[in-house]
């Protein structure tokens, strides 16, 4: 328990008709949600929660208004979970592209773990210019070290390009825009990674992120997240809490009489 956990968000309802003139939840607001074919859009507030992907059991949660975004609410949750629990040490922290940002990493490494996190497909940087090798020295294209030139506190190192300065031959001078390059140590926290990334282990953690999709949905279907009259996050957030404790009440239930094989289930045994 606690060695892969992953973090995710999902939209909670509110109780109000955002189409009416007269709004009666005025703290509510719309949540952007990326579906299969298009974009969807719900109405209420966010839950967003830690859980372990193996027992499939929230650690932490916190519920916020729409407008707070996902990627600033990694650290806080860590924060939590390691304040309130002793054992918590873990070894992956799985999240989607929501999470990625070079702050995530560098509290995810700084704790002792992996962070397994999808990179953003347009993200900012100078990301398919060059690469890292495993001893963090960037490559241009053509597999060449780029050379050091100078550092800086606030933009982070200069690399420039060994064709352009004249030390050595480039097969790929003719279609190579490169010269010089900043490189953040900060930023490159999204590309370093003890696991390489996309390899079959890096892929074969990252699938266990479903795991707290489950939860979300074991939460919404079977311990009413999403069937409440409340209004307001102050009510939502204590209905939700409700609910998270619920599961893992039921959970704990479970475990007391040894049934470890449902320690993962939320439903009611039918005899």
């Amino acid at each position: 328990f606690g060695v892969t956990i992953a973090i995710d968000s999902t939209s909670v309802k509110s109780h109000s008709n955002p189409n009416k003139k007269e709004i009666s939840d005025k703290e509510a607001g719309f949540i952007a949600k990326d579906g299969i074919s298009h974009k969807t859009w719900k109405w209420g507030y966010k839950l967003h929660m830690l859980a372990d992907t193996t027992w499939e059991l929230p650690l932490t949660c916190e519920v916020t208004l729409a407008k707070e975004a996902d990627v600033t609410n990694l650290i806080p949750l860590i924060e939590k979970a390691r304040k309130r629990f002793d054992w918590f040490k873990p070894w992956h922290i799985l999240a989607d592209k929501g999470y990625d940002a070079s702050y995530n990493y560098k509290a995810i490494i700084d704790m002792s773990s992996i962070p397994i996190i999808k990179i953003r497909e347009k993200s900012k940087g100078q990301r398919g210019r060059f690469t890292l090798d495993e001893t963090g020295i960037p490559n241009c294209r053509a597999g060449i070290p780029l050379l050091l030139r100078g550092h800086n506190q606030k933009r982070g190192m200069l690399y420039v390009c060994p064709f352009r300065a004249k030390k050595v031959d480039c097969s790929l001078s003719h279609e190579c825009t490169l010269k010089t390059v900043w490189i953040r140590p900060l930023w490159e926290y999204r590309q370093i990674c003890s696991i390489p990334r996309d390899s079959d282990e890096w892929n074969a953690i990252y699938d266990n992120r479903t795991a707290i999709e489950r939860v979300n949905s074991k939460l919404k279907e079977h311990r009413r997240l999403n069937t409440h009259c409340h209004r307001g996050l102050s009510k939502v957030r204590l209905h939700c809490l409700m609910s998270v404790l619920s599961l893992v009440a039921t959970a704990l239930a479970e475990a007391n009489t040894g049934n470890l094989a449902r320690v993962g289930a939320c439903t009611r045994k039918v005899t």
